[in-house]
């Protein structure tokens, strides 16, 4: 029984460190939330970079327009590697596909964690986004 729980934590503490989930530096105390409206309005600033971290199959199948597809292990540590638009916008909003996507979670904190004070989690998602005919791209 040790052994499987020290297994367990192991994989937990790996999985955590890889996504920045569990970091000392960021929590989910720390994001700050937008709902569909301020969503709408950074998506029309130019200050503003949306960033979808989901699977690159899903991405091509449909993502807002204008968002960037940065999948975890893309996301730098240090704000002066991370890919260009992002570490130049003032604003960057991650999101998934819904409210329980974790993964755009976990890269917002991993961008907050990497310096970058502009971080912003549209928790509604590509999901919300198209149910109100929002423009959305597909490749």
């Amino acid at each position: 029984m040790l052994n499987l729980r020290g297994n367990l934590f192991g994989t937990c503490l790996v999985t955590c460190s890889f996504l920045g989930a569990c970091s000392g530096k960021t929590s989910d105390r720390d994001l700050v939330v937008l709902d569909l409206a301020q969503a709408r309005v950074l998506h029309d600033s130019p200050n503003a970079q949306f960033v979808d971290p989901r699977a690159p199959l899903d991405f091509e199948r449909g993502h807002i327009k204008g968002a960037l597809n940065l999948q975890p292990a893309q996301v730098s540590e240090l704000k002066t590697e991370m890919e260009p638009s992002v570490a130049r916008s003032k604003t960057v909003v991650v999101y998934g596909d819904n409210p329980g996507t974790g993964i755009a979670r976990a890269v917002a904190k991993r961008l907050m964690a990497a310096g970058h004070r502009g971080v912003r989690l549209y928790a509604g998602g590509l999901d919300e986004w198209r149910a109100n005919g929002l423009p959305v791209d597909s490749k």
